[in-house]
């Protein structure tokens, strides 16, 4: 059995660990979608009061009610940590980070830079890292595959890279999520779509 189909096969029995990095507007919601289906979820984030406030069960964010965060709190499919060690405990890596506009209007990188460098320092075979965060093209391809192959892992080979533009996450009033990728792009990600799942996972080919 080939190493892409275990991976595809852990992600049906639901038996991956997703790490979330950025537990923010963006990854939050991501969080309690992917707890509310079963999957085991670890969030990361530098902020110890979110990390804190998840582990309490405590909503810091407007449209998310505290009892959503204390049903995630509960559920046991999730905790929270500012320890970034953490990241090898995790099969599935989302990067979740914000990148405000500079002054000249670009995305202001250090946010997603300093992530990555965190992950390389701890990445392991067979993860998939997933770029979610608003960037230009040629950010996966470029800045984060040459940042996480300095750990001596080859995109492809080792792991799995990929990226996916423009999530845009909307909380409803029945706080069911519905993530809407309007483009995205891949580095040798695993071939499968999960119906029903949170993630869209894309063919092991770049998509230009």
């Amino acid at each position: 059995m080939n190493k892409e189909k275990v991976f595809v096969d852990k992600i049906r029995s639901k038996s991956v660990i997703v790490g979330i990095i950025g537990m923010g507007y963006v990854g939050l919601p991501l969080a309690i979608e992917f707890a509310d289906k079963g999957f085991p979820v670890i969030g990361f984030d530098i902020d110890s009061k979110k990390t804190e406030s998840i582990n309490k069960g405590r909503s810091y964010i407007k449209h998310i009610a505290d009892e959503k965060v204390a049903l995630l709190a509960d559920s046991g499919n999730c905790a929270a940590t500012n320890d970034f060690s953490r990241l090898q405990e995790v099969d599935c890596i989302l990067i979740c980070v914000p990148t405000p506009l500079t002054q000249h209007n670009e995305p202001d990188m250090q946010y997603i830079t300093a992530t990555v460098k965190s992950i390389a320092r701890y990445l392991r075979p067979e993860q998939l890292v997933v770029l979610e965060s608003t960037t230009y093209p040629g950010t996966t391809s470029v800045l984060v595959r040459d940042i996480l192959e300095k750990s001596g892992l080859k995109a492809g080979e080792d792991f799995y890279l990929a990226f996916l533009l423009s999530v845009r996450i909307r909380v409803t009033r029945s706080s069911r999520l519905k993530l809407s990728p309007r483009s995205s792009a891949v580095i040798a990600a695993v071939v499968v779509q999960l119906h029903r799942r949170c993630m869209i996972w894309l063919s092991p080919r770049l998509i230009r």
